[in-house]
């Protein structure tokens, strides 16, 4: 990503987003332009954000980088790149889709959180069109 932002001329910015664990964490991801960000899972998610006795991908989430997301979005940017990879999570998306709004539910129709042991339990998701993402994200 700093790469990215330095070759293009771009800023860094930064926001507070939760960890993988749901602790607060500053987050980095680059402005290229006024339309066009870039960013990296693991700086929501990674797994240097964990001591070792904390990796676990059953506890652990990606809610704070859809957080990230609708940082950026918020900013105006519409064309975003996000790069995968050194992630502390295995919840297939499920807390970063919550944080755009998205309702996981259990088939007692519970509220799942978005961990990797919410995953197995999820029995329904309320589908929504983009246009609905984006009315619930107010974005």
């Amino acid at each position: 990503m700093e790469a990215v932002v330095k070759a293009v001329g771009g800023k860094r910015e930064f926001c507070t987003v939760s960890d993988p664990l749901g602790r607060g964490v500053t987050a980095e991801y680059g402005i290229l332009d006024e339309n066009t960000a870039v960013m990296e899972m693991a700086a929501a998610a990674g797994l240097p954000l964990l001591t070792e006795e904390e990796k676990n991908p059953m506890r652990t989430s990606t809610y704070g980088v859809g957080q990230m997301l609708l940082h950026i979005l918020d900013r105006g940017c519409r064309k975003i790149y996000m790069g995968l990879g050194g992630s502390a999570t295995n919840d297939c998306g499920m807390g970063f889709l919550q944080a755009l709004g998205v309702i996981f539910r259990d088939k007692s129709g519970n509220i799942l959180d978005g961990s990797g042991r919410a995953m197995g339990m999820a029995e329904k998701c309320w589908r929504l069109w983009r246009q609905e993402l984006l009315i619930l994200s107010g974005r």
